[in-house]
């Protein structure tokens, strides 16, 4: 690749249009801060032309675990070698004849409708570009059979159904990671750029009468073209795209061209990659399906006119949004089950005026949430069953259904030791552990570290059906107890917990897979909810309540700032991890300042702070 390629590649973010064209963010807020101005015009593109939402990552058929002789693979083009992207409109047989006067000088690039065409015309494409419904399908009526032959390759994005043409062609690969927004003409482009081309030229893409899909195809092409910086012209009557020049034919092929370019091919592997993929996601999805499955028979219930309470329809709605309000659990869902109707509702949100009708949403949502669930674990143990896996690979046990439980045999994540000290009474101290043996995430130890004097009141703990917890009895003060738990903490990541409190089914997981991301954040916290009803009624719970939901002020920085001047967030919404906590020498008692502010003053210069806007931990007001 010449200089000029690196610079297009260096000034383009493919990964974030492919990002974006996957559905991986639901509102502008979720970019990339280094996004800028082609983050932001995609984004308008993106919501504007699509309504924030494409569906062309989605497999709902589980198509890519049939291709399992084809190897993944990226095509390199020469840079200086003009990449036309021909369709199978009109314009085409028009320029038909100048095209195969350049035929040995360029390479051509069309989709399976464009290879038809070009067929028409004598002329073989060097890529044919195969998506899951973008693009017409050879065997549709009517569609005359399409012969490739040894020039052209094809590549095919995983969940494409296959189809009869595939057979003719000699080079086949999958595509890892396409830049697919489900517009074919766009990916072509996108591809070539990512590629190395560096000079594109458009003819026959005027075939289409509809015009929502002209304005995506114009809207897409030109948002390529600007930010991109290449050079991107067209042949044929001007589009008025942005970024693309009427071109004459004695112009498309320069001087310096190579003669007879071809493709190259970058091996990114087997489709072994899938599999190790999708087992992965079974595994961090597998927690969730219990329920999925109890809001599911719930709202089922309240359709059958069952007496379900409002407020039971309520906390099963909200469930379904912080799935969607967690990248992680949003992407997993969408990649690993294909689900189209709640990625929807994640963008348009759920009206609670009626509160005994939210029985709609939740029987749509889930009813294909868990249908796709089974249907993904069957195709996954039959791959298990007849196709072995390589040698040196790993474990890849699938731990079958036992009734309505889901739980994988063994969850290979990190461990989170949340210590509760307990030196008073603490009415609520059992629903404190019960929302802690609720959380969705599978690897968590509840320390109970207890005053020997509050023994008969930690005593009933032992008694509870929950095989996590260990009580630990040490006499002294406060800080003493909270250093003995973190002590004593077997996980990588440690919770102090407050006795009267509650977590969130989903606190943990949204947590831990917020620290897997950053890996230089050391604390994390979250927005707090009080839980006593006068204090919600009154306004009245805890100093994050007036910024919970203020993505802006919460940055590493404004949260060091906070902090030299004061507590700002709450002890128990933070989760640390126990390394950076014991090198910082743990808790300490110092005059004028609370332990925990303490230890976070002491750990402004060593790591990085952050918080989740989303309440995940409610404080009981005493």
């Amino acid at each position: 690749m010449n200089a000029h390629a690196n610079a297009i590649g260096a000034g383009f973010s493919f990964e974030l249009y492919r990002a974006i064209g996957d559905d991986r963010y639901v509102t502008p807020g979720e970019l990339p801060p280094e996004s800028g101005d082609a983050g932001r015009a995609l984004w308008e593109v993106y919501d504007r032309h699509f309504g924030r939402f494409t569906g062309a990552g989605l497999d709902p058929a589980f198509s890519r675990f049939v291709r399992t002789d084809v190897p993944f693979g990226q095509p390199r083009f020469p840079a200086a070698a003009p990449v036309i992207v021909a369709g199978g409109g009109p314009g085409l047989d028009a320029v038909a004849a100048d095209l195969r006067g350049v035929r040995g000088r360029v390479l051509i690039v069309t989709d399976p409708i464009g290879a038809i065409a070009l067929q028409r015309q004598s002329i073989t494409p060097d890529l044919v570009l195969v998506e899951r419904e973008p693009g017409g399908r050879e065997d549709a009526p009517g569609t005359e059979p399409l012969m490739l032959g040894s020039r052209a390759a094809l590549l095919i994005e995983p969940s494409a159904p296959i189809a009869a043409f595939e057979r003719s062609a000699v080079t086949r690969r999958l595509a890892r990671d396409l830049p697919s927004w489900g517009v074919w003409p766009a990916t072509a482009v996108a591809v070539a750029l990512r590629g190395g081309a560096t000079r594109l030229v458009t003819l026959g893409l005027d075939g289409t009468t509809d015009s929502d899909e002209r304005a995506r195809t114009d809207a897409l092409l030109s948002a390529l073209a600007v930010h991109a910086a290449a050079e991107c012209l067209e042949i044929g009557a001007p589009s008025g795209r942005a970024g693309w020049w009427p071109v004459s034919w004695l112009n498309v092929v320069p001087a310096d061209a190579p003669p007879q370019p071809s493709l190259a091919w970058q091996d990114l592997g087997g489709t072994e990659l899938l599999r190790a993929e999708a087992e992965r996601d079974l595994l961090f999805l597998a927690p969730l399906l219990p329920h999925a499955r109890a809001a599911l028979a719930l709202a089922r219930g309240a359709r059958a006119g069952e007496a379900v309470g409002g407020r039971d329809l309520c906390r099963a709605v909200e469930m379904l949004l912080i799935w969607g309000a967690d990248p992680s659990i949003r992407w997993a869902l969408q990649r690993a089950l294909g689900l189209t109707f709640l990625p929807r509702l994640w963008r348009t949100g759920v009206s609670m005026a009626s509160a005994q009708r939210l029985w709609r949403p939740i029987v749509l949502a889930l009813h294909e949430l868990v249908e796709q669930a089974d249907r993904f674990e069957s195709r996954l143990t039959t791959l298990s069953q007849v196709a072995p896996r390589p040698a040196g690979a790993g474990p890849a046990a699938i731990a079958p259904r036992s009734g309505e439980s889901r739980r994988p045999a063994r969850v290979e994540t990190d461990r989170v030791s949340v210590v509760i000290p307990v030196f008073a009474d603490h009415p609520h101290l059992e629903d404190a552990v019960a929302s802690l043996a609720e959380q969705t995430y599978g690897e968590v130890e509840i320390l109970i570290v207890h005053d020997p004097a509050r023994a008969a009141r930690c005593q009933a703990l032992r008694a509870l059906p929950v095989s996590n917890v260990r009580v630990i009895a040490h006499p002294g003060p406060y800080v003493e107890a909270l250093n003995a738990g973190l002590e004593a903490a077997s996980g990588a990541f440690v919770v102090i917990h407050g006795a009267d409190d509650r977590s969130h089914p989903q606190r943990l997981a949204r947590q831990v897979a917020y620290l897997h991301r950053h890996p230089d954040v050391g604390v994390l916290a979250s927005a707090v909810a009080p839980l006593d009803p006068q204090a919600v009624a009154a306004g009245d719970g805890h100093p994050d309540n007036g910024h919970a939901d203020d993505v802006g002020t919460w940055t590493s920085e404004a949260i060091e700032v906070r902090l030299r001047s004061g507590p700002c967030f709450d002890h128990g919404s933070a989760i640390a991890r126990r390394e950076v906590l014991r090198q910082a020498g743990g808790y300490q008692l110092r005059a004028g300042s609370p332990p925990d502010h303490d230890l976070w003053l002491r750990l402004i210069p060593v790591t990085r702070f952050a918080k989740l806007p989303t309440r995940l931990y409610s404080r009981r007001v005493r």
